[in-house]
């Protein structure tokens, strides 16, 4: 006879990590702009950056939009909605080099996201005595 196991699975935030170290969503896009060295990768993801406050109407945005905004910038002509517009004018100036952008963004989340068990030990279950 098979016993009855009941498994109880646990939903978390985006916050949850924030104790762990890890930057929230809009922290990450600050600290990320802050940890870029070459002059023309920063000014670039800036003018990205400013884009899309302007566009949001907000002071902050997160790393998600900034993510996907750059991967769609990188695959644009795959993009069916820019097939319905006759002006392709690019704001941003030229042409330039997505992708050294997004692969420093996914390695700085990587970096930033990726923690020792150590510092996860307040997400460890605790026993509690049974009645």
């Amino acid at each position: 006879m098979a016993e009855n196991i009941k498994k109880v699975v646990f939903m978390f935030g985006a916050g949850a990590s924030v104790a762990a170290g890890v930057p929230d969503t809009y922290a990450f896009v600050e600290e990320f702009l802050n940890n870029i060295s070459d002059p023309d990768k920063k000014a670039t993801t800036q003018k990205i950056i400013n884009t899309l406050k302007k566009w949001k109407g907000e002071e902050r945005i997160d790393i998600e939009l900034l993510l996907e905004t750059l991967t769609k910038l990188n695959t644009k002509e795959s993009e069916p909605l820019l097939q319905f517009y006759s002006q392709k004018e690019f704001v941003l100036g030229g042409d330039f080099e997505k992708q050294p952008i997004i692969d420093d963004l996914k390695n700085f989340i990587k970096a930033k996201a990726i923690v020792p068990a150590g510092k996860i030990a307040y997400l460890q279950p605790k026993v509690v005595g049974t009645v």
